[in-house]
């Protein structure tokens, strides 16, 4: 269940436009929207049995995202279909992670800015209890609240309002009302140490809360849900992030820089009837298109190895979205070198129309590296992250090491 509702939520990221391979990106294509991330319920102040979370871009000039989230934990009165508080934090770590990626993606694809790794600016962390000591035989033993919360966020402590403090608290505060504080501290140190771990905390002016909350004197699962609606166990957080710069290494050079040095064409110039998105949401260049070529390579992929090609495309199985193509070189077999920009054109293809491609291209088991005379898995094309990855202008050794000088191995 926690896996399908991870895919659920990671299919619902938004794919931004991207440049086209080997044309200047334009004016209009710089202004896009600012990047925003939410899930389903995240807008919903009567659901607490999902995590909540909002990604949004507050500065697009300095790359800077703000994060909240809220998650609940277990024994919460809520519907059948609760998520348990720790599969509610590894989702909501998935995403944040997969979302920060797509961030970086968008930032290479569309504008060429290389992101590095995400640290916190500022972050708070908010751990909550209920304002009851729960005992083994069901009894609760109320202490004294020292706040309400009315929404999951809004300005986050400027909902946590003031509690109804009616009854008697005095035995409950004497016994129980410091542990229920350290739990609620505990939770504040535990969901920042688990958001430490996707994004640096190093060097941010990070802070933790611990608020015991009002639920009415119960614990969470005996609490009157019309009244109390947000569980006394749950933890809310908020970030502001910026990228570091990412380090280059001299001799390498990035999929853009590299691959946008070409030329292309397909069947047609025509942008409606071969480009773009089909009805089923494919990418035309693979279902409108039987050729594709690379008519024109610069000197800096030509040192990668990369040559121009020419090949067909078409499709061998399955309809719509669940298609397989085969690109096919008319005059032998691609490289990996070619087979690298392809599947970097694809992506671009994706991003710019919005479709799918890259998923839908059945691969050979083998390609091969002209740089070193050898077959390699081409198991690395399926998954390989172009905003992640950097290539070697020169040579490489046979253990599929590049490097710059080529006096440095026999074999090259």
């Amino acid at each position: 269940m926690k896996k399908n509702l991870i895919e659920n939520e990671i299919r619902k990221m938004q794919s931004l436009i991207s440049y086209k391979v080997g044309q200047p990106i334009t004016e209009e294509e710089k202004e896009s929207e600012k990047f925003v991330f939410k899930t389903e319920d995240a807008t919903i102040n009567d659901n607490y049995d999902k995590p909540k979370l909002t990604i949004i871009e507050t500065d697009p000039k300095q790359k800077n995202l703000t994060i909240k989230g809220f998650v609940s934990f277990p024994n919460t009165k809520t519907s059948s279909d609760a998520v348990k508080g720790i599969d509610q934090i590894n989702q909501l770590l998935e995403i944040i992670k997969t979302q920060i990626n797509e961030y970086r993606k968008i930032q290479y694809y569309k504008n060429g800015i290389k992101l590095g790794k995400a640290e916190a600016v500022i972050a708070l962390f908010w751990g909550t209890a209920s304002n009851s000591y729960g005992t083994p035989n069901g009894q609760d033993i109320p202490v004294t609240p020292e706040k309400k919360n009315i929404t999951w966020w809004s300005g986050a402590q400027n909902n946590f309002g003031k509690p109804n403090l009616t009854g008697d608290y005095e035995n409950g505060d004497k016994l129980y009302k410091s542990k229920q504080q350290k739990i609620a501290d505990n939770r504040a140190e535990t969901i920042k140490k688990l958001i430490g771990n996707v994004i640096s905390l190093d060097g941010g002016d990070i802070k933790t809360k611990g608020y015991i909350m009002d639920t009415g004197g119960k614990v969470d699962e005996n609490r009157d849900v019309k009244k109390y609606k947000v569980p006394g166990q749950s933890a809310f957080f908020g970030i502001k992030i910026k990228f570091l710069p990412k380090k280059t290494t001299e001799g390498m050079v990035d999929s853009r820089n590299l691959f946008s040095q070409t030329k292309t064409h397909r069947d047609d110039s025509n942008k409606e009837t071969h480009y773009v998105a089909d009805k089923d949401g494919v990418c035309k260049i693979l279902s409108a298109n039987g050729t594709f070529g690379l008519t024109y390579a610069g000197d800096v992929p030509k040192k990668f190895g990369l040559e121009p090609f020419e090949a067909t495309i078409r499709k061998i199985s399955g309809e719509g979205k669940n298609a397989k193509y085969e690109i096919k070189k008319k005059d032998g077999k691609l490289t990996r070198q070619q087979w690298l920009y392809v599947m970097y054109y694809l992506e671009n293809q994706e991003r710019k129309y919005k479709c799918v491609a890259r998923s839908l291209v059945t691969l050979p088991p083998k390609v091969n590296d002209p740089l070193v005379g050898k077959d390699f898995d081409s198991e690395e094309l399926k998954t390989i992250d172009f905003t992640k990855i950097t290539f070697p202008i020169g040579a490489v050794n046979d253990k599929y090491e590049f490097v710059h000088d080529k006096a440095r191995h026999k074999n090259v």
